[in-house]
């Protein structure tokens, strides 16, 4: 498995057959598909790649409903249930919604019907975050950026940044879930090419990571990509 810039969607189905179906036709449209047959790789899976959207079977959902559920509540995901057939009762479907899944579906949905939803539930994240980027603050979770005054507020304090921790951290969190080469990053904060030796990139990284972690902040992973770069990881 490796890193990617795609979206990433995330089929939890023991169905070989239909996930190859649902793989070769989204991943045509500029997105990365895996799958896993059992809730106990969940952690994995998530830990490995940053994941933006989950279908489930509604097989594999009864199997495993609390660990499920407890995954999908740690991780914060949107979740489609994909039913085994379209006679599912409505009870069973408000069920599924009232648990927590953004839709259902069955596994007779054409797959551009199912390309359609995935795309509108991922472009809602997008549009949100865009929202609070156009006031000049952008809240993820318990902390929030003010872009104007370059502060980082948690909790009502403020973090204390260098202008170029401030600087990163803010690229990061404008590129959410982005993998951004090492060279893209000297060439915009340092305004130099990275020469392959230069360590002021990881220090600035790790002094980040370290001012995170010390105020409990959670809701921003910035994680290394070996061979590529850095990715920053949000919450919902």
């Amino acid at each position: 498995m490796t890193f990617n810039d795609n979206p990433v969607i995330l089929v939890i189905t023991k169905d070989v057959l239909y996930f190859e179906k649902i793989r070769l036709y989204i991943e045509q449209h500029g997105y990365t598909v895996n799958s896993v047959t059992a809730a106990k790789d969940l952690n994995q899976f998530h830990a490995m790649l940053k994941i933006n959207l989950v279908l489930v079977s509604e097989a594999a959902l009864k199997s495993a409903f609390d660990i499920f559920n407890r995954w999908i509540a740690d991780v914060k995901l949107k979740y489609i249930v994909i039913t085994e057939s379209s006679d599912v009762c409505e009870t069973q479907t408000i069920d599924y919604l009232e648990s927590g899944a953004t839709d259902v579906v069955d596994k007779t949905i054409r797959c551009q019907l199912l390309l359609a939803k995935i795309r509108i539930l991922l472009s809602l994240r997008d549009t949100k975050i865009n929202l609070l980027q156009q006031n000049e603050r952008i809240k993820i979770g318990s902390l929030e950026i003010n872009i104007k005054h370059g502060l980082a507020v948690h909790n009502k304090r403020n973090i204390k940044l260098t202008t170029n921790e401030f600087s990163l951290l803010l690229l990061f969190i404008r590129k959410p879930n982005q993998i951004i080469s090492r060279e893209n990053l000297y060439q915009t904060l340092y305004k130099y090419e990275y020469d392959g030796i230069s360590r002021s990139l990881d220090n600035t990284v790790f002094r980040i990571r370290r001012k995170l972690e010390i105020e409990g902040i959670t809701d921003v992973k910035i994680q290394s990509i070996r061979g590529r770069g850095y990715c920053a990881v949000l919450s919902e």
